[in-house]
């Protein structure tokens, strides 16, 4: 019910100036406010590879907490302090609140000088830089940790009112959760289909209804979303990567993920690498 989940954005970011948005599990926006951003993020995300790369961290923050059911507080690509949560129905994360585009008291996430550093890419003065890092609002990790607690208690409350739930049914998610646990193997319709024990028509319903496109489709846009992940997030050679996303001809990946993504995955990589070790 976006109006709840609306009313919870504009209390939070009344509370504590931070900004705030909550995300399906495929990363689809469902709710942000204030739907205005810092002007240091502004000019960030006015470059491609600025929204990218903003996408890439946030959504490497969410599969760790999705791991752990933890919060997780880090410094986003732009140098900014954000901290994610996992919204959890039935043990089974459905979505995940952010908060963030702050920087802490105590600096020990962020810095003037990670800032500085982050906004040269940008074209950023180191003056200008200066400017927007003394306008982002000013929590204490005491104060981040209270705001993470805040939220966990407000969300378990709109799971049990309502305000917040799953249209997806049992098999929707198995069959999502079969595409995931299999995405290094060759996956056909007639292969879902015998090992769930569904007609194929049920399969191209609900894959149309609740996934919003064709399974097919589906499962290419699963395979280079782990693709992105491993390319990012570990420094996996791309042979490996190939492997653990099911394609076994190397030249093909490279052919695959260029046209669905727009860059080669060397150059992926080194765009948008989450370490400056990969």
């Amino acid at each position: 019910e976006t109006k709840y989940l609306l009313g919870l954005a504009k209390d939070f970011h009344c509370l504590t100036g931070a900004s705030i948005s909550i995300w399906d599990s495929n990363f689809n926006e469902l709710c942000v406010y204030p739907e205005h951003i810092c002007q240091y993020c502004k000019i960030v995300k006015s470059y491609e590879e600025g929204r990218e790369k903003c996408l890439s961290s946030d959504k490497t923050a969410c599969i760790k907490v999705k791991k752990t059911n933890d919060p997780y507080y880090f410094r986003c690509h732009a140098g900014l302090l954000d901290t994610v949560l996992p919204l959890r129905i039935d043990h089974t994360t459905v979505a995940y609140i952010m908060f963030g585009q702050v920087r802490d008291v105590e600096e020990q996430i962020v810095t003037l000088e990670s800032v500085i550093e982050c906004a040269k890419a940008y074209g950023i003065s180191k003056e200008d830089a200066e400017k927007y890092f003394y306008q982002l609002p000013t929590l204490s990790h005491e104060q981040i940790e209270a705001a993470a607690n805040f939220l966990k208690r407000s969300t378990l409350y709109l799971t049990m009112s309502q305000a917040i739930r799953v249209e997806k049914n049992e098999i929707t998610l198995k069959i999502d959760n079969y595409i995931n646990e299999n995405l290094s193997n060759i996956i056909t319709v007639k292969k879902i289909c015998d090992d769930l024990l569904i007609p194929k028509n049920t399969l191209y319903q609900i894959s149309n209804k609740y996934f919003k496109t064709t399974i097919k489709k589906y499962i290419t846009l699963k395979r280079i979303e782990k693709a992105k992940h491993l390319l990012t997030d570990t420094a996996l050679p791309i042979s490996d990567i190939c492997e653990e996303i099911g394609v076994t001809d190397y030249n093909y990946f490279i052919r695959f993920f260029k046209k669905n993504v727009g860059y080669s995955p060397l150059k992926y990589r080194k765009l948008f690498s989450q370490s400056p070790n990969i």
